[in-house]
This record gives structure tokens, C-alpha cells and sequence, in this order.
């Protein structure tokens, strides 16, 4: 008996619920917003749906070749930033982001822009630090 191994797909309508909660609430967690959570995800659902609706974003979903419906992680990208990449807790640690980034053609200079807004696209100094994208506020206005 062969082991099950890792098969990428695209997403299909039955996996739409789960990649927009999941993709939700991951980007709740990296999000410092004040903002209560009934706004913020009212805010954020339309983000997250006209980018998933959009005809230039690829969605790939890693499942098992045993068991095609239940999904282990996915990715969301295009060509100008990896958007979302989500892979179940369990499962950290084993490289499967790697085969998730190499399906939609993501590689290390590719910005990670998934806490961004979509019309909020930028191109990074640095695509690996997020941090050029907080607000700092101006040394003169620190109070001593």
C-alpha cells in the first residue's frame, strides 16, 4: 500500500467557506486594528472577496491524493504578491508551504502582502519585512 502524498488543486466552490474564514481570521491575528471584530470583518470580507473573485488571482489548495476534499492548506497569489498562505497547524514544520508558494510561481522576492488591502498593492524595499508598512510616528513627536 502506497502513503497518500500531497496533491495541489485549484479551489473548487465547495472549498470557498473555508478559505474565507480561515483566511479571515489569520488576517484578524496579523492585523493591530482597534477596531472591534464585527467591524474589522465587515470591512475585510469584501477585501478578501474581490480578491478571490479577481481573474489574475490563483488559489491552490493542498489536499491529500487519498482524500481530495478535505483541505491541509492553500495558497492565494499573483503575479505582483503572495496574498495568503495557510497550512493547518498540525502539518507546520514539513515544507508544504514550499509546494504551495512553487504552484502559483511565488518565489523569495515575491512581496508577502496578505495583512495589505488589495488596492493598497506596493512594491517592498524589502519584500520579507512587513514592518516598512506600520506607521512610525516622527521622532519629534515622541514625548520625553
Amino acid at each position: 500500500m502506497t502513503e497518500p502524498q500531497p496533491l495541489v488543486r485549484n479551489m473548487v466552490a465547495g472549498d470557498l467557506n473555508y478559505v474565507m474564514a480561515t483566511g479571515l481570521r489569520t488576517w484578524r491575528q496579523l492585523d493591530n486594528s482597534l477596531l472591534p471584530d464585527e467591524d474589522w470583518f465587515a470591512a475585510y470580507r469584501p477585501v478578501m472577496e474581490r480578491l478571490l473573485a479577481s481573474k489574475d488571482t490563483q488559489v491552490k489548495v493542498l489536499c491529500s491524493s487519498d482524500m481530495p476534499d478535505e483541505i491541509l492548506g492553500y495558497v492565494i497569489g499573483d503575479e505582483t504578491a503572495l496574498w495568503q498562505i495557510y497550512v493547518r497547524k498540525s502539518l507546520r514544520g514539513l515544507g508544504l508551504s514550499k509546494v504551495l508558494k512553487q504552484a502559483v510561481g511565488v518565489d523569495k522576492k515575491t512581496p508577502l502582502a496578505w495583512a495589505l488591502p488589495v488596492q493598497e498593492r506596493v512594491k517592498l524595499k524589502h519584500p520579507l519585512k512587513s514592518r516598512q508598512l506600520r506607521d512610525h510616528p516622527a521622532m519629534s513627536t515622541v514625548k520625553k
